[in-house]
């Protein structure tokens, strides 16, 4: 698969799942900024799984691998946090 779509990325409770082998891709266990949607949206628009689990398989955090592909995401998420918004 060369693409992330809602249709191979599938919630299990706290898990963020990808394609038939239900290969982990985040877990959202406490509440905060990044929602599973938020995360999903982004990971979709701007990933794909080869270069998404090549940094997670180099030991790189999910948030960070999109943080790092897009800090302006990250950076109006972050504020729009502080901000109560």
């Amino acid at each position: 698969m060369n693409k992330f779509t809602k249709e191979n990325l599938k919630r299990e409770g706290q898990y963020l799942l990808f394609g038939p082998d239900r290969n982990f891709v985040a877990r959202f266990k406490h509440g905060g900024p990044f929602t599973m949607t938020k995360f999903r949206k982004e990971l979709i628009a701007n990933h794909t799984p080869e270069s998404y689990f090549r940094e997670y398989d180099n030991g790189v955090a999910p948030l960070t691998i999109l943080q790092n592909a897009n800090p302006v995401w990250y950076n109006r998420i972050m504020t729009a946090f502080k901000l109560g918004a």
